[in-house]
C-alpha cells in the first residue's frame, strides 16, 4: 500500500481546508504544518539540501508504506533486503532517505561508524532473533 493511500482521508481533509500538511514523527500523523515545527516533521528529515518538503512530500506520498515506523531510534536493530527473493542482512538503523532506509555499512552503529547506505525494505528485527543472532556470533 502506498502513503497516499494510507493517509487518504487525511490527506484530502487538508486540501479541502487548504492547508499544508506535515507528517509528525513521533506518532507518524498527518497534522498543519502551521502547527508543528520542522524538526518534529518526517519531511524534513526526508528531503536532501537539493530539493523543497514539496518534492520529499511527493516521493514520500507514491511510496509504499514502511515497516519500519518514523520514530525508531538510531542503531535499532532491523533486518534490510532489496527484492524479496535476495537474503536478509543485520543491520541498524540510521534513519530515512525518501521513501527508502538508511542503515550503517557494515553492521556498524552510530558510535562505531557515520557511513550509512541505502535499503529498500527492511522490518524490525524481533527480540528472539536478536538473542539468536547473539548466540550464533557469539556475542
Amino acid at each position: 500500500m502506498k502513503n497516499k493511500e494510507k493517509y487518504a482521508d487525511k490527506l484530502v481533509e487538508h486540501a479541502i481546508n487548504g492547508d499544508v500538511f506535515a507528517l509528525r514523527r513521533k506518532d507518524e500523523n498527518i497534522v498543519s504544518c502551521r502547527y508543528i515545527k520542522c524538526e518534529d516533521c518526517a519531511f524534513y528529515h526526508m528531503y536532501s539540501k537539493d530539493e523543497t518538503c514539496d518534492v520529499a512530500k511527493q516521493r514520500w506520498a507514491e511510496s509504499e508504506v514502511p515497516d519500519i515506523p518514523f520514530d525508531t531510534p538510531i542503531d535499532t536493530p532491523i533486518w534490510v533486503w532489496d527484492n524479496e527473493d535476495e537474503p536478509k542482512f543485520r543491520r541498524h538503523f540510521a534513519g530515512f532517505s525518501g521513501g527508502d532506509i538508511l542503515v550503517f555499512c557494515d553492521s556498524a552503529t552510530s558510535w562505531t561508524r557515520d557511513k550509512t547506505t541505502l535499503w529498500h525494505h527492511a522490518r524490525l528485527a524481533t527480540q528472539d532473533e536478536i538473542e539468536e543472532e547473539r548466540k550464533k556470533w557469539g556475542t
